[in-house]
């Protein structure tokens, strides 16, 4: 199917909205490090989410229209708007008490909330894909492997913020390479179902995946820029001093994977063609 460039910048925004706020709270509220970074890193996670936003009326084409998907409370317009205003809500709370220098309690019970709803946003911003009618994305792996994507994509963005402190840097490292580890092995997962999902056809098959026109995409963006040259990096002690390199790989690697969902996400029947 064509690729709906909106939804994919929405998801891309949205998720390193919810990594990065996830990722500051597993710095500052559980680490102790990084601490004077929460306010300024907080505004850039709503700026990401209202760019995001602004990206899913751009697939909405009429702004009008977000009204009618919002007076359907089973829509996934609906649980997505709800979640990121809860989160936004929820962030900006957070922030105040940062700003009122309230108790690390607070906070930490704050950051902790913020971190589980940025978890449900993510999980939704993946989950309005799935569709019984599209064999590869009719799993739930798909929205487990845009929770995975957030978290990748909200690391190494925080890791470029943190500047010159090394000891933030050398906490935040153990977490770069979980994430990278887990959305390894989330994306393998999805691939097995995508190789043993019905209905099989050519168009969102392993051989176009690893050996057709997407084959470029998987094994350059997605495995050696967005996974391989970042693990090389911190496995270097290159993280901070390649941090700009790194985001840039991860986030190549994050478009990647979209468009190759995208271009795998064929109907079981094509009734246009």
């Amino acid at each position: 199917m064509s690729i709906e460039w909106p939804l994919v910048f929405f998801s891309i925004f949205t998720g390193i909205a919810c990594g990065m706020f996830f990722s500051l709270v597993y710095l500052a509220e559980y680490q102790g490090k990084a601490l004077d970074k929460r306010l300024k890193v907080s505004i850039l996670v709503l700026i990401c989410m209202a760019t995001g936003g602004f990206c899913a009326q751009l697939h909405l084409r009429h702004p009008e229209r977000m009204f009618g998907a919002l007076g359907h409370p089973t829509s996934g317009i609906f649980m997505e708007a709800a979640v990121e205003f809860t989160l936004g809500a929820i962030i900006v709370a957070y922030m105040l008490a940062v700003r009122r220098e309230a108790g690390a309690a607070v906070t930490k019970i704050l950051g902790t909330i913020g971190a589980v709803v940025a978890t449900v946003m993510a999980f939704i911003n993946g989950d309005t894909f799935v569709m019984a009618s599209r064999p590869a994305w009719n799993t739930l792996l798909l929205p487990i492997c845009y929770i995975a994507s957030a978290g990748v994509l909200g690391a190494f963005a925080l890791n470029l913020l943190l500047g010159e402190d090394e000891g933030a840097h050398y906490t935040l490292q153990r977490l770069l390479l979980k994430v990278i580890g887990v959305q390894a092995v989330v994306m393998l997962l999805y691939l097995v179902m995508v190789a043993i999902a019905p209905y099989p056809d050519y168009s969102r098959s392993l051989q176009r995946i690893f050996a057709g026109d997407i084959a470029p995409i998987s094994w350059l963006s997605i495995l050696i820029v967005g996974m391989g040259l970042p693990v090389k990096f911190i496995k270097d002690d290159k993280a901070a001093k390649m941090a700009l390199t790194s985001f840039i790989c991860v986030l190549a690697g994050a478009l990647s994977f979209r468009i190759m969902m995208f271009m795998i996400g064929s109907s079981v029947r094509n009734f246009f063609s």
